[in-house]
């Protein structure tokens, strides 16, 4: 690959083929690996990832996690949050009654007398 090479590629915006451009040129220098290997092996790395057994094993775990939590009587965090809301609000309301019923009562002594 000739300089006429690398600007054609660089004129039709790709990356030229830098391990070959490397080779050979210059005794230790370094070699520089084009984007299309770095490509090549992320999709080869995906591809093996999703035939792996381990991908296997995680989403047999995910089921039998799902299928074990789903016969629990659990709640979203957002359904406990609106209930622990609403339970303040009720002990609020149970205090001023009882702070009412406390005053009644002691009218109510107060006028017996």
């Amino acid at each position: 690959m000739g300089r006429s090479d690398v600007q054609a590629a660089l004129h039709r915006n790709t990356a030229p083929d830098f391990a070959r451009l490397g080779a050979g040129n210059v005794k230790g220098a370094p070699v520089m690996i084009g984007e299309k290997v770095f490509d090549d092996i992320s999709a080869r790395m995906a591809a093996a990832m999703a035939a792996s057994p381990v991908r296997d094993v995680e989403k047999n775990v995910r089921a039998l996690l799902r299928g074990a939590l789903g016969r629990l009587d659990l709640v979203s965090r957002e359904e406990f949050d609106i209930q622990v809301a609403l339970l303040a609000r009720t002990r609020e309301k149970l205090e001023a009654l009882e702070e009412r019923v406390a005053s009644l009562e002691a009218d109510a002594k107060t006028a017996a007398k």
